[in-house]
């Protein structure tokens, strides 16, 4: 077992600590992204994509899995989420506002990275008349997948 520390800004300069099982080696870069893994397949494909993308949900899961592989949040344009609560707060780490997710329709990012993947099938479904317009929904977990319009 091989342990790596970084330093992060995000939450105000915490750690991240990545335990790896290395046989012996050491653990992988900083971020944990590895070419042709989920991670940097998703990296790339925001990158690639960079249009205008949104992301869904708030959640301090999906703040956690920004920080974990890497992401850079300069690659998100805005993000929404259905909590009343939580809207016209920031998204820790990005400095990002969280926003109603009827600002999907009104600004029509070209993608949604779901920040939410556990409720991924009523996002899907609440966002059909985004879907409609054109838009697509990107799945990051159990597997990455694309919901196309």
């Amino acid at each position: 077992m091989a342990a790596r520390v970084t330093r992060r800004a995000a939450f105000g300069g915490g750690a991240a600590l990545l335990l790896a099982s290395c046989g012996g080696g050491d653990p992988p870069p900083s971020g944990g992204a590895q070419p042709g893994s989920g991670a940097g397949l998703l990296g790339s494909l925001l990158a690639l994509e960079r249009a205008v993308i949104a992301a869904y949900g708030a959640a301090a899961k999906g703040v956690m899995l920004l920080n974990a592989l890497d992401l850079e949040t300069e690659l998100l344009d805005f993000v929404v989420d259905r909590n009343p609560r939580k809207q016209g707060r920031f998204l820790p780490g990005s400095g990002l506002r969280i926003r109603p997710p009827e600002d999907l329709l009104t600004e029509m990012p070209d993608d949604v990275l779901l920040l939410a993947w556990n409720v991924a099938d009523e996002v899907i479904e609440q966002q059909s008349g985004y879907r409609r317009r054109g838009g697509s929904l990107i799945v990051p977990l159990p597997e990455l997948r694309v919901v196309e319009p």
